[in-house]
C-alpha cells in the first residue's frame, strides 16, 4: 500500500512509548504529591529527544473525514482493510413522560419527560434492534452469512440477546464451527452447547479477573471461501443486495448516475422503501439488475469497479471482525454503545495480532488465561511469529499482557500531554492513571479543557439536591473523583460548577431496567479543537479494566474512525444541530437540568 514504511522500521514515537511504558511501574510507585507530574516530564523529555533526532513531534492527523478506509498519510503504516463501519447503537425509543412536571435541580424550571432516545425500556427492543443499521441487525446478518465449514469465534462478558442466540444456534446446526468464550456460564450458553457450539468459560482464572474481551471473527484461522470467490456478476450483486449500502454510496462513492442509483435502491427496498423488511426485492441475477431503468453497461462497469474496491470480488483474503464496547445483551440495541464492523486483510498485523488473542482464549489447557503471566507469555510467543510490521493508524492492546498494559497507559499519558482538550464518554470512571493525567493537565495548562459524558447512575451518588442514592453499578468514589476534577478545573468544591474547565453531563438512562450508557472512549483534540486520535474498546476506565481483566482496547488516528467518535460526542453534548435527518439525537443532561429527585416516568 502506498505510504507504508519498510518492514522493521520503528518510529521515534514507538520507541519513546516503549521506554515510557517500561517506566510506568516506577513512576506510579512514587508518592502522590509528585506522582502526577512525572509521566508528563518523562514524555516531554522523550519528545524533545525525538525532535533533536529529526522527527517532528507527534500531533496526529489534522482531522476531517478521509476519502476511503485505505487512505494512508505519507510515511505512515496503515491497516489494509476494505470496509470499516462504526455503528453506535443510538436506540430509537418511545417518549417517556412524567406523571406530572418535575422541577429541575436548580429549581429554575420544570421537566416534562425523560430525554428522547436516551431513556429506553425493553418495549423499544423491536424498533431499535430490527433497523438495518443497528448493531443487532449487522451481527445477525454476519452470523447468517456463514456457511458449513466456516469458523465463527466470539468472546464476550455476557450473552443474553435472543436474536443473536438464535442466529448462532442456527449457524452451529448448519455446520458452522462456533466457538464462544464467556466470562461465566448461563442458560443461553447451555442452549448453544446443545446446538453443537463449543462454549468455554475463561473468567476469574488465577490472577485474571473478568473475561471482558468483546470480539467476533469469521474464519480467523482459514481463508473465507465465501468472501473471496465471487465472480464479477456475483460481486456486483453482493454490493447492490447489501442493505447497508444506500443511495448516496451508489451515487457518490460508486459514481453511478443518480437516477440509476435511486432506481436500484427503490427496487431492492420494495414498496415500503425500507431495507431489511419483508417486502425487499433483492436482485436474483445480473439480468434483473440490468433491467432496472437507467442501468446499463456503464453503470454495471462502475458497480464492478466499486464492488472490487470494497472487497466483494475475489483477490483479497479479508477477515470479518467486530469489536467495541457492547456485550451480546441489550448492548446490541438498547444500551448506548459503539460497535466496529471491519473487513481487514488477513495478512495484516492487526488481524494476526487478534488471532494470537483468539488462540490464547481458546487454549484447551487454560494455561494462557490462568494468570497474567501465562497470558503475557502466550501473546509474546505468538507475536514473535508475526512477520508483518505493526500498523500505526489503528492498534490493538490486549490486557492483561504487561507490555500492552504499559504501552496503552503510556500512550494515553502522551496523548493527554499533547492535547489541547479531551472528550470522554465513560460508564465507569476510576482509572487512577487517567484521573492523574487529567488533574495534571488542568492544573498545569490554563487553557486545557475536558468534558465527560457518563451515566446518571453517577449523578445520583452526589446529586446537587437531596441525599445520595445508589441506583446502579457506579460507586461513590467515582462521583467524588469527578468533583475533584471539577475543582482542579477551577470549579467550586463539591459542586458541578459551570465555570470549571472540567465539565460533565449525564445520560438519563433506565437504571431500573439496567439499561446503560456503556460507551468507553476518549477523544484527544489539538489546540484548535480538532479531534486527532481516540482510545476506545472493551475496558471500563478502571484499574481492573486496564490491569487484570481480559480486555481488548484500541488506539486510532485513522481519520474516519476519529470523525465518527467526534460526531457522536457532539450529539451527546448538544454541539450538533438538530436536522430533519437527525431530529432527536441522544442528548446528555447538564447537572442543573437534572430532575430534582430520581423519579420514574410513566412506563408502558
Amino acid at each position: 500500500m502506498a505510504g507504508h514504511k519498510p518492514p522493521g522500521k520503528r518510529s521515534c514515537l514507538s520507541n519513546s512509548l516503549e521506554i515510557l511504558g517500561a517506566h510506568v511501574g516506577l513512576v506510579f510507585a512514587i508518592p502522590d504529591i509528585v506522582r502526577p507530574q512525572l509521566p508528563f516530564l518523562v514524555a516531554s523529555l522523550l519528545l524533545a529527544a525525538c525532535n533533536a533526532a529529526g522527527d517532528a513531534p507527534y500531533s496526529g492527523p489534522s482531522g476531517g473525514k478521509a476519502d476511503s478506509v485505505t487512505t494512508c498519510a505519507p510515511g505512515q503504516t496503515c491497516v489494509d482493510m476494505t470496509s470499516y463501519t462504526v455503528a453506535f447503537t443510538n436506540p430509537i425509543c418511545d417518549s417517556y413522560e412524567y406523571n406530572q412536571p418535575v422541577a429541575n435541580a436548580r429549581n429554575t424550571g420544570t421537566i416534562l419527560s425523560k430525554p428522547k432516545n436516551v431513556f429506553c425500556t425493553s418495549e423499544d427492543s423491536l424498533a431499535s434492534g430490527t433497523r438495518a443499521e443497528s448493531p443487532q441487525s449487522r451481527l445477525k446478518a454476519l452470523v447468517e452469512s456463514t456457511q458449513s465449514g466456516d469458523e465463527l469465534f466470539l468472546s464476550y462478558l455476557s450473552f443474553s440477546d435472543d436474536v443473536i442466540a438464535t442466529a448462532l444456534c442456527d449457524a452451529a446446526e448448519r455446520g458452522v464451527d462456533v466457538k464462544f468464550v464467556l466470562d461465566k456460564d448461563n442458560t443461553r450458553a447451555q442452549t448453544l452447547r446443545g446446538c453443537g457450539a463449543d462454549v468455554m468459560i475463561r473468567g476469574h482464572l488465577g490472577s485474571v479477573g473478568f473475561q471482558h474481551t468483546k470480539l467476533v471473527m469469521v474464519n480467523p484461522h482459514q481463508a473465507n471461501d465465501s468472501s473471496g470467490a465471487l465472480d464479477d456478476d456475483g460481486a456486483i450483486l453482493a454490493l447492490v443486495n447489501d442493505t447497508s449500502v444506500g443511495f448516496e454510496e451508489l451515487d457518490i462513492d460508486a459514481r453511478l448516475n443518480a437516477r440509476a442509483a435511486r432506481n436500484i435502491i427503490a427496487h431492492r427496498d420494495g414498496s415500503d422503501a425500507t431495507p431489511g423488511t419483508a417486502d425487499d426485492n433483492l436482485f436474483d441475477d445480473i439480468d434483473e439488475l440490468d433491467g432496472v431503468s437507467h442501468v446499463g453497461t456503464s453503470a454495471l462497469s462502475a458497480l464492478l469497479q466499486y464492488a472490487t474496491a470494497q472487497g466483494f470480488a475475489g483477490g483479497t483474503d479479508t477477515v470479518s471482525m467486530v469489536f467495541g464496547s457492547g456485550n451480546l445483551s441489550s448492548g446490541t440495541h438498547l444500551h448506548h454503545e459503539n460497535w466496529h464492523f471491519a473487513e481487514v486483510a488477513r495478512e495484516s498485523y492487526f488481524v494476526q495480532d487478534h488471532v494470537c488473542l483468539v488462540d490464547a482464549l481458546l487454549d484447551p489447557t487454560e494455561e494462557s488465561t490462568n494468570g497474567k503471566g501465562g497470558f503475557r507469555t502466550a501473546m509474546n510467543t505468538c507475536r514473535d511469529n508475526i512477520t508483518v510490521e505493526q500498523e500505526e493508524d489503528l492498534q490493538a492492546f490486549f490486557i492483561p499482557a504487561l507490555e500492552d498494559r504499559n504501552r496503552i497507559r503510556a500512550l494515553m499519558q502522551l496523548e493527554m500531554h499533547n492535547a489541547g482538550s479531551v472528550d470522554i464518554a465513560a460508564h465507569r470512571f476510576s482509572w487512577r492513571q487517567l484521573l492523574d493525567a487529567i488533574h495534571f493537565q488542568l492544573q498545569d495548562e490554563p487553557s486545557f479543557e475536558a468534558r465527560l459524558v457518563t451515566d446518571d447512575d453517577t449523578y445520583w451518588l452526589q446529586p446537587l439536591v437531596g441525599a445520595p442514592v445508589v441506583v446502579g453499578f457506579n460507586t461513590e468514589n467515582e462521583a467524588e473523583e469527578i468533583s475533584k476534577l471539577i475543582e482542579s478545573g477551577g470549579g467550586a468544591t463539591g459542586d458541578f460548577d459551570d465555570d470549571s474547565r472540567f465539565a460533565v453531563k449525564f445520560m438519563e438512562t433506565n437504571h431500573r431496567g439496567r439499561l446503560l450508557h456503556h460507551n468507553k472512549f476518549m477523544i484527544f483534540r489539538n489546540d484548535a479543537g480538532q479531534a486527532t486520535s481516540v482510545i476506545f474498546g472493551a475496558p471500563n476506565f478502571t484499574g481492573t479494566g486496564f490491569g487484570s481483566n481480559l480486555e481488548n482496547v484500541y488506539f486510532a488516528t485513522k481519520p474516519e474512525i476519529v470523525a465518527a467518535f467526534d460526531q457522536q460526542f457532539k450529539r451527546f453534548w448538544g454541539d450538533s444541530a438538530v436536522t430533519a435527518q437527525d431530529p432527536e439525537p441522544p442528548r446528555a443532561t447538564a447537572p442543573a437540568d437534572m430532575p430534582i429527585e430520581d423519579i420514574d416516568p410513566i412506563m408502558p
